[in-house]
């Protein structure tokens, strides 16, 4: 039988035995190991997690003064100093209009940024200001390759960490501290991991926070699996940070900046009439670039991206993520010069990209996006009222529909209903729908094609392309 212990039930404070000084035996030695590293492992504080001493503890200090991200990176980070001779704090001066993405409550955000804009900086620092700040926080951070995820490691995560005084007494080297893992004195931690073809390294891992870089490479079926991670996260503290480079417009960062997102910009106004209050309000893009600095699309003056009224403003209202598009045109550390120089040299596709962070398709595809919303209408539109007048026309006019099938299993293939027939002698498509989320299944999509063909419109004559193969295999366990 195992015998009794008398144990306390809580401990009031540490035992005197930690304060008496330490003596090291002959036999503490083992081979490899130097006094000093044995006295400074000895030395390392002690942290008491028991529940007693903790809330005594937040009883005494009962008022904690809050701190934005924002703020707390200008007092805890360092940067190179202009004249390259050392370190200073970080400042955001000439990066104002990144405080709000530091500070925002948003708990999704996607950044879409042209390249070296301090967007992979901004994900670090957020990063290592909520690692610090709260304990046991955990965020995952995901790229498409190991080699970008090594180096957001060094230069993004350890270079802060030993460069600033502040963010190194919040880690120690008897805690991991290794390319894939960073851990934190309170229990805070951040993994990294990288995911190209498919999401199996992010399995398993358990995060409050994730942050995926170079959205536009990461394969769109694979962010699911990658969101999964935050399942268990307190709601609280649940975030999601996704950045990239746009490249085409059919792109995974150009889906979900264009469906999900807010569509954020950066407004620079201009004291022209024909603005609204005597203003006008630039979206920084190709039409700003004039031959001495950023300019006016209106009146042709030079304009300043960092002037006190320039600020953020979205173009949707509501939306599943704030979004935010930040071009090299409104960073102070790109000289208008070389700006100039790459209009002249780069692909017109790449300067789109890599300098005004929009997405462009260069015209490899036979039919791009641009083209089909070139060739859309603006006075035909879906609403409810247009689909009644065409109804209604419908009475004289033959209304055809035609159906592409699609398998739906991969996530790329989709199946499409479209309606049209004749306007004032022309052939005009007013209906088009896609079948996503459950009626990806054939039978739904069955129902709904018969009940929009056969009951609302009156169909004169079905064209469809389908794949029985795909139907067929997913037909079962469904009402007939």
């Amino acid at each position: 039988m195992l015998p009794s212990l008398n144990l306390p039930s809580s401990v009031a404070k540490p035992h005197p035995f930690y304060d008496q000084p330490v003596e090291l035996l002959d036999e503490d030695y083992e081979d490899g190991v130097t006094e000093e590293e044995i006295k400074q492992w000895l030395e390392e504080e002690v942290i008491w997690q028991e529940n007693d001493l903790l809330r005594k503890k937040i009883k005494a200090n009962a008022f904690i003064p809050s701190i934005t991200p924002s703020q707390f990176t200008e007092f805890a980070f360092r940067m190179p100093s202009v004249d390259g001779m050392g370190y200073e704090n970080f400042s955001f001066k000439g990066r104002r209009h990144m405080r709000r993405i530091y500070d925002t409550p948003a708990r999704r955000i996607l950044l879409v940024a042209a390249r070296q804009v301090e967007k992979s900086t901004a994900l670090g620092n957020r990063i290592l200001c909520y690692s610090c700040l709260v304990p046991s926080f955990k965020s995952l951070y995901v790229s498409p390759s190991a080699t970008q995820t090594k180096t957001f490691s060094s230069d993004r995560i350890k270079e802060p960490i030993e460069t600033s005084p502040v963010l190194r007494a919040y880690t120690t080297k008897m805690l991991s501290q290794n390319v894939f893992e960073k851990q934190f004195v309170n229990r805070a931690k951040i993994t990294l991991r990288y995911a190209f073809l498919n999401a199996d390294r992010t399995r398993g891992l358990p995060a409050w926070a994730l942050m995926i870089d170079e959205l536009q490479d990461i394969l769109q079926d694979n962010i699911p699996v990658i969101e999964q991670c935050t399942s268990h996260a307190p709601e609280n503290w649940k975030t999601f940070i996704y950045s990239g480079t746009p490249k085409s417009l059919d792109n995974t960062i150009e889906w979900y900046r264009s469906s999900l997102s807010t569509q954020g910009e950066w407004v620079v106004p201009c004291d022209c009439t024909g603005g609204e209050a005597g203003r006008y309000w630039n979206i920084l893009g190709e039409k700003n670039i004039g031959k001495k600095g950023l300019i006016c699309e209106h009146c042709g003056q030079l304009i300043f991206p960092q002037r006190d009224e320039a600020q953020w403003a979205n173009m949707i209202d509501k939306a599943d993520f704030e979004s935010y598009r930040i071009p090299q045109l409104m960073v102070p550390w790109r000289s208008w010069d070389e700006i100039l120089l790459d209009y002249k040299r780069y692909p017109r596709d790449r300067f789109y990209n890599e300098v005004l962070g929009i997405s462009f398709d260069s015209g490899m595809r036979p039919l791009t996006m641009a083209d089909v919303k070139n060739a859309c209408d603006e006075r035909v539109s879906m609403h409810s009222t247009h689909l009644n007048s065409y109804q209604q026309k419908s009475q004289s006019q033959d209304i055809f529909a035609g159906i592409d099938w699609g398998g739906g299993d991969s996530g790329n293939s989709y199946t499409v209903l479209t309606l049209a027939t004749y306007v004032e002698n022309k052939f005009r498509i007013f209906y088009i729908h896609r079948f996503i989320g459950e009626d990806l299944d054939p039978n739904p999509q069955l129902e709904k094609i018969m009940a929009r063909s056969f009951s609302t419109w009156p169909v004169f004559v079905r064209r469809s392309t389908w794949t029985p193969s795909s139907v067929g295999s997913r037909s079962t366990g469904r009402k007939s």
